[in-house]
């Protein structure tokens, strides 16, 4: 079971270790998963996989090779009788099952791997293995079924349901094996069969080939024709089912395929130069409402201060009204508000006077102003209080 892997890019080819190699086996169905496991069935192990001559073991457990993991053991073996040169075909339903179709059916295991010693599996007879829950189920399908046959290729179809047959070899008792050019489909949501004749053109008749899809075309690689070895490429075109060997060029994904190509590309650079001029244009906006509005509070709370001093200077009584109220005498303003006499001179804020700061909704300083108290000192060196209005800037 060596497994080796070729670079398309470096032309190289490089073997893949790993420990726990199973035993090798030949002639088994093999199919890489969605879920980047490799997983090989049926088949056998005889004198050409390193047994000892004349010893052979017919496989029904699964090999599993996983890309993160290595090799993982088998588990759940299929219950039923073996078979060889089948196929293994996954598809796209809820837990990726895979189906196996044809091959030989070994009946008794005490037999070695002769062609004549084994019949062919009926093309009715299905076998399905969940990956998931590791559960082997049989199914009959029904329909217009296929001869039966081996070394055939099993193919999924774009819409993720429905197998190709294509080709391999079946057995006449009076001729002998003979190769098949004919071409089947397996819908597996009802699990019927339907032979699809009409196709335009003429497929050459193979066996041991391999089969791939690429868009939406079938690649018929290599194999083994009516006389030789195979070397050519045929080729199934699955919207007009019409055979030919010109094959339709794939451009290769361009580095802006998953935001929309090219298109996608320049659509978002727009987006984006939108974006940014609006944002830019929205910031200067708002700088020069705000350089505006700043402005307007500065000039209105320069006039209060002016006005106020103003009135100050006219009349010092004035101090503890404030503007627009009723003039007070000295000593009931005095009356009112009630400084504490410190033994310095300085300046004092009144204690029942509340502030209120100014908001960008009233820049104009609404609040009353806070009264300051000067201690100043008489001709006879007893010191007075004179309540000065101050408004702040703040």
């Amino acid at each position: 079971m060596v497994l080796c892997q070729y670079d398309t890019k470096s032309g190289e080819w490089s073997r893949i270790v790993s420990p726990n190699e199973p035993i090798a086996r030949r002639n088994y169905a093999g199919v890489m998963t969605t879920s980047s496991q490799t997983i090989f069935w049926g088949g056998d192990s005889d004198m050409l996989t390193g047994l000892p001559q004349d010893n052979f073991i017919w496989r029904s457990d699964i090999a599993i090779w996983d890309a993160a993991n290595g090799w993982i053991p088998s588990i759940s073996p299929y219950s039923g009788m073996a078979r060889t040169n089948a196929t293994i075909t996954q598809i796209s339903d809820t837990n990726g099952r895979l189906v196996i179709l044809g091959g030989s059916v070994i009946t008794n295991s005490s037999w070695d791997d002769r062609v004549t010693n084994f019949p062919l599996a009926s093309m009715a007879d299905i076998i399905l293995y969940d990956p998931r829950t590791q559960l082997w189920e049989n199914v009959v399908a029904s329909g217009n079924i296929p001869s039966e046959r081996k070394h055939h290729t099993a193919t999924l179809h774009p819409d993720g349901r429905t197998i190709i047959l294509f080709g391999g070899e079946a057995w006449n008792n009076s001729t002998g094996p003979y190769l098949l050019n004919d071409l089947n489909l397996l819908d597996t949501t009802t699990w019927t069969w339907r032979s699809y004749s009409n196709t335009s053109g003429t497929a050459l008749y193979r066996s041991n080939h391999t089969s791939i899809v690429i868009g939406h075309q079938m690649f018929v690689i290599a194999g083994s024709n009516a006389t030789d070895k195979a070397v050519d490429i045929q080729i199934l075109e699955l919207d007009s089912w019409t055979w030919t060997y010109q094959s339709v060029a794939i451009p290769a994904p361009s580095r802006w395929a998953n935001i929309g190509g090219v298109s996608g590309l320049v659509g978002i650079i727009v987006g984006c130069v939108v974006l940014v001029t609006a944002s830019l244009l929205g910031f200067f906006w708002w700088w020069s409402f705000r350089q505006r509005r700043q402005k307007l509070a500065k000039d209105a709370i320069k006039e209060t201060i002016d006005n106020n001093s103003n009135r100050n200077n006219n009349n010092t009584s004035n101090a503890f009204a404030r503007p627009g109220t009723p003039k007070r005498s000295k000593a009931a303003q005095e009356s009112t508000i009630t400084p504490t006499p410190v033994p310095s001179w300085g300046f004092y804020r009144g204690s029942n006077m509340p502030l209120s700061a100014p908001s960008p909704a009233s820049p104009v300083i609404s609040y009353t102003s806070e009264l300051l108290y000067q201690n100043h000192a008489n001709d006879d060196g007893l010191p007075y209080w004179e309540a000065e209005s101050y408004y702040p800037t703040r």
